[in-house]
């Protein structure tokens, strides 16, 4: 096993989290990763002993360019500076980190600010994994987020070439 990945629910909630990366580590698995919103991981005293136990990548859900955006989309009020200081926290301790940000009908027409909060935030150190709304689970019940990909492919490629532009990785999910 090369590469172990922590998800499937919030890793940051388990208090045995920075445990579970040591023992990864001490058996040989080289690239430990947590899939996580970051809101848990936004000082250096929550970060800097999961670094130290080896973890190496951390795959960061969001999906907005500011707190307001960010509220619209999750109802959830401060998690959107909690998430953005969390990235922060894990770039600076020297964990490989990757942004998800699902497009939805709410946000698209702002993927142009967001890879400029990517590029000015963190100088090509974050790369950004865009992926779409899918219709199931859900989604289902709200059809209405999944947006039309004539609507999206403008904004869309004005993100992508200004992250190219600024040597940023991004992938496009292929859903």
């Amino acid at each position: 096993v090369r590469r172990l990945s922590f998800g499937g629910g919030e890793p940051t909630l388990s208090k045995h989290l920075v445990d579970y990366v040591r023992v990864a580590a001490s058996l040989g698995i080289e690239d430990v990763e947590i899939i996580t919103n970051a809101v848990l991981l936004d000082t250096k005293e929550k970060v800097e002993p999961l670094a130290k136990a080896g973890l190496r990548r951390a795959f960061v859900s969001l999906h907005a360019h500011d707190e307001l955006l960010s509220r619209r989309l999750t109802s959830k009020v401060g998690d959107w500076d909690k998430t953005v200081r969390g990235i922060d926290q894990l770039v600076a301790h020297g964990v490989l980190t990757e942004v998800n940000h699902v497009i939805s009908t709410v946000n698209y027409p702002y993927l142009p600010r967001f890879a400029d909060l990517v590029l000015d935030r963190w100088k090509g150190e974050v790369g950004v994994s865009f992926a779409f709304v899918t219709p199931q689970f859900r989604a289902l019940e709200n059809a209405w987020l999944i947006p039309k990909m004539s609507d999206v492919v403008p904004y869309l490629r004005v993100a992508m070439r200004k992250l190219a532009l600024g040597r940023v990785r991004f992938v496009v999910g292929s859903r």
